[in-house]
């Protein structure tokens, strides 16, 4: 396992540990975020399931930038059932991996791609948060929602008054 994913992982488990009302730690219940580092694992993720997340890093300030790995931690946690969230470090063990899936951020960079039904559905282009990435694993074949879409931002929408 690469070093940089390990120091991840350990504080993803230290920031799942809270403290109860009775001042005792408790343990969440969190989704794991696979871990990608050959093409077979892949394979075999995209193949098993049918909604697939993965985020592809160059390097280990990839992997600590902009808290996008904490995003897409508690979103897993809320796409648990239907979907899957994977990361992948391009600068690491998954070279041949994001060679393959043509996956080539920059140092420091990372890229979102989507897999339906063991197939490259699309890049992730949409903002880089919770509410948008659930939004988006929910129905990833569906049009951008009237909320994230800037050229709407000055259009006010009114529920259903029926």
């Amino acid at each position: 396992m690469h070093s940089g994913l390990i120091a991840w992982v350990l504080m993803v488990s230290l920031l799942s540990t809270t403290i109860d009302a009775n001042g005792g730690s408790s343990r969440k219940s969190k989704a794991i975020i696979q871990e990608l580092s050959d093409v077979k694992d892949w394979k075999k993720l995209i193949k098993t399931k049918t909604n697939v997340l993965i985020y592809f890093g160059n390097g280990k300030s990839s992997f600590q930038s902009k808290g996008i790995l904490s995003v897409l931690q508690e979103a897993a946690e809320l796409i648990k059932g239907i979907g899957t969230v994977a990361i992948a470090d391009c600068a690491g063990e998954g070279k041949k991996l994001c060679k393959k899936v043509k996956a080539s951020p920059a140092a420091g960079q990372y890229v979102l791609k989507h897999y339906n039904n063991g197939e490259f559905n699309k890049d992730y282009d949409r903002a880089d948060r919770l509410s948008s990435i659930v939004n988006f694993m929910k129905d990833p074949t569906g049009d951008l929602p009237w909320e994230e879409d800037e050229t709407a931002k000055d259009v006010l929408h009114l529920p259903d008054l029926a």
